[in-house]
């Protein structure tokens, strides 16, 4: 019996069992023989596994076995594997000293994640926001001055999953009062 690989496929050549012992039709002789004679013509191409010489097998390009060392074959490939242990290394995050100014009409759902409405929707919650903050505009100014430096770290970062959630300002009692002084101040300005 022959074993051997086809493209794709493992064949086993041989004899068949009569087709009184099994009930089934036997194969022709002069068929296996020739898918016989197809196996033992590519089985001459076939290298073993000590024939690969990964340093070289798989190189970029034709490699000249010539251009390379007197022993650069025995070098690589009969070298005993000894275990490397490294000193450890420890890798430290420095944050970058990127920074800005209050971002007072920031629409941070939608600007920095994407999370929208529904188109028509989305055309009225962004005007009544910025509306919004505009008649909080004293009291974002009182938390967060207007040369107080912010910086990005605390959001999401680009490409993680955020949630959503709602952002809205914290109370401080300070800022309640220049609210109010600046909502006062502005009703007996205008007229």
């Amino acid at each position: 019996m022959v074993i051997g690989l086809l493209p794709g496929l493992l064949v086993l050549v041989g004899t068949a069992p009569a087709a009184a012992d099994t009930g089934a039709e036997s194969v022709p002789q002069d068929v296996s023989e020739a898918a016989a004679e197809q196996v033992d013509d590519e089985s001459s191409d076939s290298r073993t596994i000590h024939d690969i010489h990964p340093s070289l097998d798989y190189a970029w390009g034709n490699v000249d076995p010539s251009s390379l060392p007197e022993n650069f074959a025995e070098y690589t490939d009969n070298q005993p594997m000894e275990r490397v242990i490294g000193t450890p290394l420890l890798l430290q995050w420095r944050a970058s000293n990127l920074w800005y100014h209050p971002l007072y009409f920031e629409d941070a759902p939608m600007e920095r994640y994407g999370h929208t409405y529904d188109r028509h929707i989305q055309y009225l919650l962004s005007p009544a926001r910025f509306i919004g903050q505009t008649a909080l505009l004293p009291y974002h100014m009182s938390l967060r001055p207007v040369h107080s430096r912010e910086y990005p770290l605390g959001w999401y970062r680009p490409g993680e999953r955020a949630p959503y959630l709602l952002y809205r300002p914290a109370w401080n009692t300070e800022a309640a009062i220049h609210e109010a002084g600046a909502v006062t101040g502005l009703f007996f300005l205008i007229p």
